[in-house]
């Protein structure tokens, strides 16, 4: 079958884009059933997963978008390519966040070394006093990083999976999955599908090992193909969801929400509205959740349960969300409720507003520096400085839409979704942090989507969709002008002390993998040493937590 005879959306971008998002799903689950199976993450678990996908490919090809034997072998090989290309940028930018610093890039190294997380609890000293976040997230991230760092040694290329997830995601949903939804022009769903995919979460992963971008495109996929499904409910849609399902799941704890989320409300539809195969979508929904919950994720949602008495543990100690201590709260923020949090959050300024600094408010359309963006996520509008305005455009006319259209059933099915997308946000005792509530970027333009229908508005949405992928480009550069500054920082200082390094005492500081990143650029970590803070004077080395180095005393002396 050629390729333009394939099922009438199936393009090749579409096809191509499936075939990646397979590769990424068996990157993240061999290792992840390996480890259920005590098997330990070593340096062919990478080959043996892409020899996986070749024959996964094959069949998921074949069998669900009419693909023969050399289609989709072509579809799996340009999937390679592309993988090793987003590699090969993240290798070009250092690691300069702290979170992936202090504790992700301690999971990576530590499961590639042989820690165990279904049959061994880490101890304060096996960490750098992240043992707490470590026994109780998600591994699916990390496994997926390991797996890259224990074939590469090179842990900087695992960042890459940032940039392929924003590819296969553009491809997918440009591909013509929007034309299925929303019946409509081609150039328009196109271009739809590309803003939808530069999500300002997503274009601010591209240089760090956060998994908050990868989330963002996975679930703004997994929305569009779920509710693909309960237009549609064929094969060739539903396994792509519930793949996405299961992503989602082993990223963090807000993705396992999402994921829950997501499933509860499909099955609800689904077992409602097909009489015919009610039971067959009971068994599917059952048998996917066992399998997703309560096998494979045994660790951590079972052993959560069992130990500390809730599955979501630790960001859901009790009953409530509630991952920020309110001593990183702004101080105008403490004691204030999730949808009064929101509200000042989303007409702030954007920064890192932390007790005892309050968040400072933004006049409408201000033109505001975006340098902020330089330095990784903001607590405060990491959706960037133009989105609440172009936030509050799109809900306006998508109220005028609503009352304009003569369609009553179209119009009750859309405030509808609405509903559910807000109570997606305020489900989240933090959703002032954007980050934690990505799908807010792809609410804004669907809504948009709704108010281009009216022929009148069209002049208005055109506005506001340029001026969403202003507001994204304007973050990416700043974010990718700062990231590139202290990337060339760092590696200024690290030839100084490789070709030095007898000159000079180091200390890695107190993140246990800077010492290992150290290690990938040549140094020989068994000379490092303690400096203490008073021993003065020293340099600090760019993007290590605490890391610092000064000439050796014999060398002062002389």
């Amino acid at each position: 079958m050629r390729l333009n005879k394939l099922f009438h959306i199936q393009e090749p971008f579409y096809v191509l884009g499936t075939s990646m998002l397979l590769q990424y799903a068996l990157l993240m689950l061999t290792p992840i059933i390996g480890l259920m199976l005590n098997i330990r993450i070593g340096f062919w678990h990478f080959p043996f997963s892409m020899g996986l996908f070749f024959v996964a490919n094959g069949i998921f090809q074949t069998k669900l978008n009419g693909l023969n034997k050399w289609q989709s072998i072509a579809m799996a090989g340009l999937s390679c390519a592309l993988l090793f290309i987003a590699f090969a940028f993240a290798s070009m930018y250092h690691e300069m966040c702290f979170d992936a610093i202090w504790y992700h890039h301690d999971a990576v190294y530590l499961l590639a070394k042989g820690w165990n997380p279904f049959f061994e609890n880490l101890l304060p000293e096996q960490t750098a006093y992240c043992q707490y976040y470590l026994n109780h997230f998600p591994i699916g991230h990390w496994a997926y990083g390991a797996v890259v760092y224990a074939f590469s040694q090179h842990i900087e290329w695992a960042k890459g999976m940032a940039l392929y997830s924003t590819l296969f995601t553009a491809f997918i949903i440009s591909g013509g999955l929007l034309q299925q939804l929303f019946k409509g022009n081609r150039i328009f769903f196109l271009l739809i599908g590309i803003l939808i995919t530069l999500n300002p979460i997503a274009l601010l992963n591209f240089t760090t090992f956060y998994v908050d971008g990868i989330l963002a495109n996975l679930l703004s996929l997994a929305i569009v193909f779920w509710l693909l499904v309960c237009k549609n409910p064929q094969m060739k849609y539903w396994i792509p969801a519930f793949i996405l399902s299961c992503l989602l799941a082993y990223l963090k704890l807000t993705g396992t929400a999402f994921s829950i989320l997501l499933l509860a409300i499909a099955a609800c539809y689904l077992i409602i509205t097909q009489k015919n195969q009610r039971i067959k979508w009971f068994v599917r929904f059952g048998l996917f959740s066992v399998v997703v919950y309560v096998v494979i994720g045994f660790h951590p949602f079972i052993s959560n349960y069992i130990h500390k008495g809730h599955p979501f543990f630790p960001a859901v100690p009790n009953s409530e969300i509630n991952v920020f201590a309110e001593s990183n709260y702004p101080q105008n923020f403490i004691g204030k409720n999730r949808f009064e949090k929101f509200g000042m959050a989303l007409f702030s300024k954007p920064g890192w507003w932390r007790t005892p600094e309050s968040s400072q408010y933004k006049k409408p359309f201000e033109i505001i520096s975006d340098a902020c963006y330089a330095n990784g996520f903001p607590d405060i509008g990491a959706m960037g400085t133009l989105f609440p305005e172009l936030l509050c455009m799109s809900l306006l006319l998508f109220l005028i839409a609503l009352f304009k259209t003569t369609e009553k059933q179209l119009r009750w099915k859309w405030l509808l979704g609405l509903l559910l997308f807000l109570a997606s946000v305020f489900i989240n005792q933090e959703a002032w942090v954007f980050r934690y509530i990505p799908h807010l970027w792809l609410m804004c333009i669907l809504l948009l989507v709704y108010s281009w229908q009216t022929v009148q508005l069209r002049i208005v949405v055109a506005i506001v969709l340029i001026g969403l992928f202003a507001n994204g480009m304007l973050l990416f550069r700043e974010s990718l002008i700062g990231q590139s500054k202290q990337t060339a920082a760092l590696n200024q200082t690290l030839e100084q002390l490789k070709h030095n390094q007898k000159a000079y005492d180091i200390d890695f500081g107190w993140a246990q993998s800077f010492k290992y990143r150290l290690a990938e650029q040549g140094l020989d970590t068994s000379q490092l040493t303690w400096i203490s803070p008073t021993d003065t004077p020293y340099f600090a080395i760019p993007g290590s937590l605490g890391g610092k180095f000064k000439a050796k005393v014999a060398l002062q002396q002389k």
